[in-house]
C-alpha cells in the first residue's frame, strides 16, 4: 500500500511539475523513461520469491532512487531552459556604437544647421535602439516619431518616404501601416545598408526636413559600417 501511495504521488508530481515548468521534449521523454522502469521493477521485486518486509524495503529505496533521478533530471532541464543561464547569444549585425552616434550627430546637426529641431533614432538589424539623440528644443512627439520611423523602414524593408507615397495607392499598404499605432510611415526612416545587405535604420522626427537630416546620418555612418 505504501508503494502505491508513493507511486501515485511520483505520478501527480510528473504531471503538475511538467506543465509548471513547460520542460523540453527530451526532459519528457527522460521522465517517462523512469517512470516506465520504476513500474517494470516494482512489479519484478514483487514477482521474486521475498517475504513481503524485503519486498516493501526494496520497492522503497528503487522508488526513493528513481525519485532522486527525476529530481536530478529536472533540474538539470531547469538550467538548461532558464534564459539568464543559457549561453550568450551574439548580438545582431549592426553598425559598431561609435559609428551610430557619429550618424546621429551628423543628422542632428544637418537640421540644427537649418534652424530645425530634432530627435534621431539608430537601429540595428533586430530593431534594437543604438542610439537616441534629441537636439534643444526637440518636441516629445519628434523624439518618439524617430524611433517609429527608423522601426518602420527596417519592418518593411524601405524607406518610409516610400511607403508614404505607396500607400496613396495600395490599400493593402495603407491598412497594414494602420493597424499598428507603432508604425509612423512619414519621411524621416531611411535603411541602413552595407552593399545590399540590410543593418539598420536611422529615423529622424520632428523637423520640416526630417529625411535630409537622415540621409546625412546615413552618408555619415555607412563609409565606417562596410
Amino acid at each position: 500500500m505504501t508503494v502505491l501511495v508513493l507511486v501515485v504521488m511520483l505520478v501527480c508530481y510528473l504531471d503538475q511539475h511538467s506543465n509548471f515548468t513547460n520542460h523540453s521534449q527530451a526532459n519528457n521523454s527522460v521522465s517517462n523513461f523512469l517512470l516506465t522502469l520504476l513500474i517494470v521493477v516494482i512489479y519484478k521485486v514483487f514477482n521474486m520469491s521475498l517475504n513481503k518486509q524485503y519486498k516493501i524495503e526494496a520497492a522503497g529505496s528503487i522508488v526513493a532512487g528513481i525519485l532522486l533521478a527525476l529530481f536530478a533530471n529536472n533540474v538539470f532541464a531547469q538550467e538548461v531552459t532558464d534564459p539568464a543561464k543559457r549561453a550568450p547569444q551574439p548580438a545582431a549585425h549592426g553598425p559598431s556604437l561609435e559609428s551610430v552616434i557619429d550618424a546621429a550627430n551628423a543628422a542632428v546637426e544637418a537640421c540644427v544647421d537649418k534652424d530645425q529641431h530634432a530627435g534621431v533614432s539608430v537601429v540595428d538589424s533586430a530593431g534594437v535602439l543604438k542610439v537616441l539623440l534629441a537636439a534643444d528644443g526637440t518636441s516629445e512627439r519628434g523624439v518618439v516619431s524617430s524611433t517609429a520611423k527608423a522601426l518602420t523602414a527596417l519592418h518593411f524593408k524601405k524607406s518610409t518616404s516610400q511607403l508614404f507615397t505607396e500607400q496613396q495607392t495600395d490599400k493593402a499598404l495603407a491598412a497594414k501601416l494602420a493597424e499598428n499605432p507603432k508604425f509612423n510611415p512619414r519621411p524621416g526612416g531611411v535603411l541602413l545598408k552595407v552593399g545590399d545587405e540590410i543593418i539598420g535604420a536611422i529615423g529622424v522626427g520632428g523637423a520640416k526636413i526630417d529625411e535630409e537630416c537622415a540621409l546625412a546620418g546615413i552618408n555619415k555612418i555607412e563609409p565606417l559600417a562596410k
